[in-house]
């Protein structure tokens, strides 16, 4: 699944979907950089996008 292309079409209210960005937009603790803090994020980041699509 892309998180990019799926948070761009439910959070319109970034200036970006850079993860970061969307981290601390959903308020999400993260390890930038980490490749598990990475991946736990953009996990967080699609149940946000997929609970919010439907």
């Amino acid at each position: 699944m892309d998180t990019l292309k799926l948070s761009r079409k439910i959070i319109n209210l970034t200036p970006n979907h850079k993860l970061t960005t969307l981290t601390h937009y959903l308020q999400i603790e993260h390890d930038a950089h980490n490749a598990l803090g990475d991946c736990l994020a953009t996990a967080k980041i699609y149940q946000y996008c997929f609970t919010h699509s439907i």
